[in-house]
This record gives structure tokens, sequence and C-alpha cells, in this order.
């Protein structure tokens, strides 16, 4: 019996271990991530443009080595991402990985000063994780719901709801009927210039 209990303890472990420090849960180290972005979103806004693009590079460093822009942008677009080619795949998964840069910072500036507070959170099945946060801001306190993936040798996150929205709702239909009605490049032509800062 100690041989069993201490085999299932090893497995524990191995499963709930996300990245190089055995032990971290999928919870703590998606709220490790998301405490470190609130950081820089709380800081003072630069002026000067170099530092700008700075701030927000170390944000999207850090969400780059936490979040699977690869599936959520398959999972943005269903089937009809299977109808893109290679290039537009890849392009479309630049923009869409900025665009959630963007919204979600847009979501947690309320929230300035404040630390994910970890709600709830759950195994499902043997390669997914359900962590639900919350976010205390000056007006209202934000739900964020995470929805982990084991990728890689570490948790990834798939996709968010916030205060149980999906977090690219606003998106999905957009993409979905420029992408029907063969208006891809045009669509993509508008989200940049969005990002470059002149739509």
């Amino acid at each position: 019996m100690k041989t069993m209990a201490a085999l299932w303890s090893v497995l524990l472990i191995v499963f709930f271990a996300a990245g190089p420090v055995q032990g971290v849960t999928p919870s703590q180290q998606l709220k490790q991530s998301m405490d470190d972005v609130i950081a820089l979103v709380g800081e003072h806004h630069p002026i000067d443009s170099s530092k700008q693009l700075m701030r927000k590079n170390q944000i999207f460093k850090i969400l780059e080595n936490r979040f699977d822009f690869g599936e959520m942008a398959r999972r943005m677009l269903g089937d009809h991402y299977l109808q893109l080619s290679d290039g537009e795949r890849a392009e479309f998964d630049l923009v869409f990985s900025r665009l959630v840069e963007e919204t979600l910072v847009q979501n947690l500036e309320c929230s300035r000063g404040q630390q994910v507070q970890i709600v709830r959170e759950k195994a499902v099945g043997d390669k997914y994780y359900y962590v639900s946060t919350e976010v205390a801001g000056a007006a209202r306190v934000m739900t964020v719901d995470y929805f982990l993936r084991y990728e890689r040798g570490q948790w990834l996150v798939c996709k968010i709801d916030v205060d149980g929205v999906p977090l690219m709702h606003v998106y999905r239909a957009r993409f979905r009927r420029a992408i029907r009605e063969n208006r891809f490049q045009a669509l993509m032509g508008v989200f940049k210039a969005r990002m470059d800062g002149h739509g």
C-alpha cells in the first residue's frame, strides 16, 4: 500500500508540474503570469513611443509563454480555419494573438494594482484544466475563467471567458463571415491598421 501511495504521489506531481519547477500547479503558474501582466498594466504609461513599445512587448512575451494562440485561433474559426492557406493561417495567428493581448489588457486596465484571486479550479480529463479567477477593480469585480491544455510540457491557455462571455466573441462572426465572403485580406488590413494605431 505504501508503494502504491508513493506511486500516486509521483504521478500527481508529474501531472500538475508546469514548466521547470516541479510541483507548481497549472493555477499557480497561470496566476503568476497574470499577476505579472497586471503589474505591467498598472505601471505609469510611458510617453516615449519606444518605451511604450517595450512595455507592450513585455506584456506580449508573458502572454506568448502562457497562451496557445494557435489553438485559440483554430477554436475561433472552427472549420473555416481549414479553408485558409498556410500563409493566411500564419497571418491570422499573428493578428489574432495581438487582438487577444489588446482585448485582455483593456479588460484588466480597470484592475490596476490588484492581484488575481483563484476562486476555483479543477482538472478536466487528463489534458485539460479549468481555473476561475477574480480580479477586483475600483468599480467592480471581474471574473475571468481560463481553460488550459497540457501541451509541449506545460499548461497553456486555450480559451478565456470574461464575466461569462468568451473574450474574442465580438470578433468571431466578423472573421467567419469574411472568410465565407472571400474578404479575408481586407479584414486583415482593417485589424492591422487598428494595431498600428491608425484605425
